[in-house]
């Protein structure tokens, strides 16, 4: 059963499609990958589905519901947490803060409960504590909960970006170039972390990366885009012997 259906999505700025006419799903459960090289289109379409470009045409079905003209505010109450490429964390809060901040959708009292601190909004501010402290152990932070987030080491931050989204209690995780920056063993805690959020938050999971490597390990499915354009789907085996993504990457050898 497909989370996601993304149905013939094109992108268009001025005369160039970033995007061009792009369909393909995110099955529920699974870890789905998005690869191609530079310029392939990959966060194009990720700012597609999260909500901060709205595409030429085409349509998005988060859930059952067509989330194309919707804000990415209100796609994250419909249950989409995102991730970035350069961490957006906010550096003077601590990382508590930070993570607390993922429950912002999931409030409910008002600013009057804020200035008279009435007991439901206590209670609120009780709940969006305990989620965030179990995201914070689980991703492995909960020692520098009350560190700013601007001096903790670039792999922590990304950990902390990461608890942040899963205090949000999505229905499905977006994560944008997670590898980007991180060293060899902190690719590989990466990799494992990504696993455990899987299974024990039982989420679904969409990955973009170009770090196929990283992608082959983790996906159960892979898309690939080249110039905007799909040019093979299937399991990581399939589309990485595909010749089509073999030129993609590596370029096409010239005639003799």
């Amino acid at each position: 059963m497909s989370l996601v259906s993304i149905e013939n999505v094109t992108l268009q700025f001025g005369g160039l499609k970033a995007v061009d006419n792009v369909s393909f799903t995110i099955e529920k459960g699974k870890i789905i990958g998005l690869v191609g090289p530079n310029g392939a289109g990959k966060t194009s379409m990720f700012n597609i589905i999260t909500g901060f470009y709205k595409p030429s045409k085409g349509n998005i079905i988060f859930d059952g519901n067509n989330i194309v003209r919707k804000k990415p505010s209100k796609i994250t109450e419909l249950g989409m947490a995102r991730t970035f490429q350069n961490i957006r964390l906010f550096p003077s809060l601590t990382v508590l803060e930070n993570v607390m901040s993922g429950m912002h959708s999931k409030t409910r009292q008002g600013y009057l409960g804020a200035i008279f601190r009435t007991p439901a909004q206590r209670r609120e501010e009780e709940l969006i504590k305990t989620v965030a402290e179990s995201a914070m152990e689980f991703v492995g932070v909960s020692d520098y909960a009350n560190r700013q987030a601007k001096n903790l080491p670039y792999g922590l931050q990304r950990k902390v970006e990461i608890a942040r989204a899963l205090a949000s209690q999505p229905k499905l995780l977006l994560l944008d170039e997670p590898a980007a920056g991180l060293n060899k063993s902190e690719r590989e805690e990466l990799i494992l972390l990504i696993k455990r959020i899987h299974k024990e938050y039982d989420l679904t999971i969409f990955i973009i990366e170009h770090d196929i490597g990283l992608v082959s390990k983790l996906a159960d499915n892979v898309t690939v885009l080249d110039y905007g354009k799909k040019i093979a789907d299937g399991s990581p085996e399939e589309v990485f012997q595909n010749q089509l993504v073999i030129e993609a990457y590596l370029g096409k050898e010239d005639d003799e």
